[in-house]
Parts: structure tokens; sequence; C-alpha cells
């Protein structure tokens, strides 16, 4: 009932707190990284939807809560995918280039929102910019990591892992 009912929420909405309580049980509930690193992921792209949303209602004060919420999930993500990386290399390897497709969409998407933004709302959307770049730069530093490892013989050949 409440559950479903707050899926479509926006911060401000009264539902809102228990879409995203259900998000951060969801993970605090997921064992597996992986998963923890695609629902963080999920959730940094739902945030965007949601700041678009906003921004075409003409909620601007609304808009940097899901800001913040955004860089949270970017950053769990990024946090994640380091913590994997050092655990499976090879399932790792899977992740980062998830992350860096994934965050690199979620750039273009920001520079959009940038563009049609103005004031306090464009600055808060600058911020959350610079956690998905640092996001992006570790998930590109991973992969030439792997990359240097290989061509130096020093990583085993990757296996692939499903997700």
């Amino acid at each position: 009932g409440v559950a479903f009912a707050s899926q479509s929420t926006l911060p401000g909405d009264a539902l809102y707190g228990v879409k995203i309580g259900l998000e951060d049980l969801t993970l605090a509930l997921t064992p597996d990284q992986a998963h923890s690193v695609l629902l963080n992921l999920q959730y940094a792209d739902r945030r965007l939807v949601e700041i678009r949303t906003l921004q075409l209602h003409g909620r601007l004060d609304l808009v940097a809560p899901a800001l913040l919420n955004y860089q949270k999930h970017v950053e769990q993500a990024t946090q994640v995918m380091a913590r994997v990386l050092q655990q499976n290399p090879a399932q790792g390897t899977q992740i980062a280039s998830m992350v860096q497709e994934k965050v690199a969409n979620q750039l273009a998407e920001l520079d959009n929102l940038a563009q049609s933004t103005q004031g306090q709302s464009q600055k808060d959307i600058v911020l959350a910019q610079g956690a998905a770049q640092q996001s992006l730069e570790a998930a590109q530093r991973a992969l030439q990591g792997v990359l240097r490892g290989l061509c130096n013989g020093t990583t085993a050949p990757l296996q692939r892992t499903t997700l």
C-alpha cells in the first residue's frame, strides 16, 4: 500500500521519506556488493528523473535534496566498486565498466539540467557533477589499472562473471 504509493513521489511530497527509507533499507539488506552497486546507480538515475520532473513543474526549491541523494548514491556505488575490485578483480572490472557507462550517461543528463537551470539549483547541480566526475574517473582508473596489469602479466586473464 504505502510503499507502492511512495514510488512515484517527489521531494516535498508527504511519502517521499518512505520512498528514500525503503531504498536505504533495500541497500542495507543487500548482501551482494555487485547488486549494491547496481541499486545505487539505479537510485541515482531515479534522482535525476525526479530533478527533471521538479524542474518541469517549477519546483526548483526542492531540487537540492534530490541532488544530495544523487551524490550519496554515486559515491556509495564508487566505494563498493573499489571494494569489489580488491576482492574479485574480474567481477570488479565488470562493475567498473558498468559504473563508467552509467555515470557517463548521468553526467550528460546533469549537463542538460545545468543548462536549463539558474541560481542555487545550478550551483547544486555543479556539485553533483563533481561527484559524478570523481566516480567516472575512479572507474576509468580501475579499468586502466586492470589493463596495465594484463599487459604486464601481473593480473590473471578476466573471466566472465554474472552481476
